[in-house]
């Protein structure tokens, strides 16, 4: 399966692998759905096994989806974790750059316990957006 998810304290864990397409999308949606989402919750988006890399129209379409989802818990925070390959962290930034326009605060890292610790740290402080 290229996609699963699950909720730790109010840090929604989306993990990607194999061709990832759309996916993280309907991820996320069910996610949302689940009893265990909370208000204020962060995204982190783990595509460390992803074959295949969104296109930049894909980023752009998935930023505006991921705002407009503010009013209904999403915190506006979210982590990418990305592989070793320098592509991945290109397409991180796009996409970053995307999310930051929508109102959004997106970081990249390499390491995934660094990503859920930047998500904790920044949501205890009460970190919104940039």
């Amino acid at each position: 399966m290229p996609v699963s998810w699950e909720i730790r304290d109010r840090v929604l864990i989306v993990t990607l692998a194999e061709a990832c397409g759309e996916e993280a999308t309907p991820a996320i949606t069910a996610a949302m759905a689940d009893p265990a989402f909370q208000f204020d919750t962060s995204l982190l988006l783990d595509v460390r096994l992803c074959t295949d890399y969104p296109s930049s129209e894909e980023f752009r379409r998935w930023a505006i989806s991921l705002a407009s989802r503010r009013d209904r818990g999403f915190s506006g925070r979210c982590a990418f974790v990305i592989g070793p390959r320098p592509i991945a962290y290109g397409l991180a930034r796009m996409a970053s750059a995307y999310a930051e326009l929508q109102g959004m605060r997106i970081e990249i890292f390499t390491d995934f316990e660094q990503a859920v610790q930047w998500l904790n740290r920044i949501g205890e402080a009460g970190g919104n957006t940039a």
